[in-house]
């Protein structure tokens, strides 16, 4: 059964295909992430990759963010998201 949540290797869950623009979203979840500056600097990394943030939160509780990234090649976005610093936080 098909469901919109695939783990992969890359740890980035698919959450949707848009097949209308070929994009894709992507949710990506960071650990020691504190507040909205923590985050914010996972999505300089995100951006400077190719993605585009839709959505993005802070569970300051659970030290954890979250953001939906649309991307038109995955593959490409995801080798160069690994090397970012930000990569090291992806749960």
């Amino acid at each position: 059964m098909w469901s919109p949540f695939v783990t992969n290797p890359g740890n980035v869950r698919i959450i949707s295909i848009t097949t209308k623009f070929k994009a894709m979203r992507l949710r990506i979840t960071f650990t020691e992430c504190e507040h909205n500056g923590d985050l914010e600097n996972y999505a300089d990394d995100v951006r400077n990759s190719g993605g585009t943030i839709v959505q993005s939160s802070v569970d300051t509780d659970a030290e954890e963010g979250t953001m939906i990234v649309e991307v038109n090649d995955k593959a490409e976005f995801v080798a160069k998201f690994k090397e970012t610093d930000a990569y090291q936080f992806v749960e």
